[in-house]
């Protein structure tokens, strides 16, 4: 049995590391929360690095976010700090670049923690597919690894590529759009996901389901 002492979200974030593990991935740890503090656990369930942030994201490219004293910087596997913390909220490298924040205002961090893209958006999360989502003057849109936009921002709520596709919302009603911009399947899901292995998950009149990329 996974230990009592840990949170409910430490033993799901343990299930996912048992998965990690049979599949054979590379090891990595793991966040766990214990009486409001956050430390890392390998895939086995042991303690590597005591419980002593105030919050702690997950691994990726060998760095996780971590925050004490109201600032987030970003640690190794070995609990070294590799950038300080003088971010007011971060993300998780993907491609050598992370979303930062440092007051209103996010850009993106390269691996020595100076902005590779200075900070101009409301919002922004990872990389993926080589396009990052974000927000600028309210509306939402795609940037590329230069911090140039796939085509103009124009929507209201947008999800991460996924397969070549976005999911876009203006309004109410969700659909996709490929990396130029073309909508590729019309607005007409309450919500919608991002692909993968060919599906993505939607909701319509009240009812989840997947689709494939013909909509």
């Amino acid at each position: 049995m996974t230990n009592p002492q840990f949170s409910r979200r430490t033993l799901l974030i343990g299930l996912g590391a048992s998965l990690v593990r049979a599949a054979g991935k590379p090891a990595t740890l793991f966040p766990i929360e214990v009486a409001g503090r956050w430390g890392y656990m390998d895939s086995r369930g042991k303690v590597i690095h005591a419980p002593q942030y105030e919050a702690a994201g997950i691994f990726s490219e060998g760095l996780a976010p971590v925050k004490n004293a109201g600032k987030f910087g970003y640690i190794d596997l070995k609990n070294v700090v590799v950038i300080p913390q003088r971010f007011d909220e971060a993300r998780n490298f993907n491609g050598g670049l992370s979303p930062a924040r440092q007051g209103r205002l996010w850009g993106f961090i390269n691996r020595t923690g100076s902005f590779a893209i200075p900070p101009r958006f409301e919002f922004a999360r990872s990389f993926k597919e080589d396009t990052a989502r974000v927000t600028l003057n309210g509306k939402s849109g795609f940037i590329d690894r230069q911090g140039k936009f796939l085509f103009e921002p124009v929507y209201d709520f947008v999800e991460g590529f996924g397969e070549g596709l976005g999911p876009v919302a203006k309004g109410k009603l969700w659909g996709y759009v490929d990396r130029a911009g073309k909508v590729v399947i019309e607005p007409q899901f309450e919500f919608a996901h991002s692909f993968g292995e060919g599906v993505a998950d939607v909701q319509l009149n009240g009812k989840w389901g997947y689709i494939g990329k013909d909509g």
